[in-house]
């Protein structure tokens, strides 16, 4: 499969079953086996773990470093499902689960999915963090058996990923929904920084040509330009007026502040 610096990524064998294995219960048991209802459980947990990567083995991606196996993570059946991603503890904290993360992504997006799909115990906090640090939004959290021990219910996190650009047309769930805006939101945010930035940068020009914060004609103009932009996407330009009013207010009131005059409020 691809290759990365230090970081090499190939299939599952049949031969590693008892090392990927050993790896899997030793990373669970240092992540959720330490939490209450998991304790004692290892005997059955690794026996839990023999019997599915003995029948996933050829669907699973290894992770070797150096020629030592530090990592794998697997989509069953290709589904649009993530079910395994496991490092050794040792390794962890060096960016091999989002390599494996990544290559399961690209395996799904190749079989036709738009999302991915994982979940993980509510309470595995360290999990979920690295999940939602690689663009995972939390669907919701329900009671569920564990898929190892079945007799263990626990809080698990649901989490989802758009692999592409969303399309709202196509979001068949309100899950899809949240994950379509989740992925979106990241894309407004980066660009609003980048036009503050630009504001920050008027601030800095306009007193040497004795110009105002507020330039009424300028802001028309890009109010103006901002119904053009919305009508000719078929969307609504009232609203689209009402926000940038609302944030062309806030970026005066930025300029103000940054230009030395802290007077200035921004319209409610």
């Amino acid at each position: 499969m691809s290759k990365l610096p230090s970081i090499s990524l190939r299939p599952g064998d049949p031969g590693e079953v008892d090392a990927l294995v050993k790896l899997a219960t030793t990373a669970y048991a240092t992540s959720i086996g330490k939490l209450a209802e998991f304790s004692g459980r290892e005997a059955e947990l690794h026996q839990a773990f023999k019997r599915f990567v003995t029948a996933a083995v050829d669907q699973i991606i290894v992770a070797e470093q150096d020629g030592a196996l530090v990592g794998f993570a697997a989509t069953e059946g290709r589904s649009d499902e993530i079910s395994d991603v496991w490092v050794e503890p040792a390794h962890q904290g060096k960016g091999i689960g989002a390599i494996l993360l990544a290559a399961c992504e690209a395996q799904i997006k190749q079989w036709g999915f738009s999302c991915s799909w994982l979940t993980t115990h509510a309470q595995n906090t360290r999990a979920s963090n690295f999940y939602r640090v690689q663009g995972y939004a939390l669907l919701n959290v329900h009671t569920a058996p564990s898929v190892s021990l079945p007799d263990i219910t626990y809080p698990k996190a649901l989490l989802g990923k758009q692999l592409s650009r969303p399309d709202a047309s196509k979001a068949a769930s309100m899950a899809e929904v949240r994950v379509g805006i989740d992925t979106l939101d990241p894309m407004i945010v980066s660009l609003i920084a980048e036009r503050f930035a630009f504001i920050d940068r008027a601030a800095d020009l306009k007193p040497a040509l004795a110009m105002p914060a507020r330039v009424h004609e300028r802001v028309e103009e890009v109010v103006a330009n901002a119904r053009a932009q919305a009508e000719g996407v078929g969307f609504d330009p009232d609203l689209t007026e009402k926000l940038w009013r609302t944030m062309i207010d806030l970026a005066i009131h930025r300029e103000d502040k940054k230009m030395g005059d802290p007077s200035h409020e921004p319209a409610s």
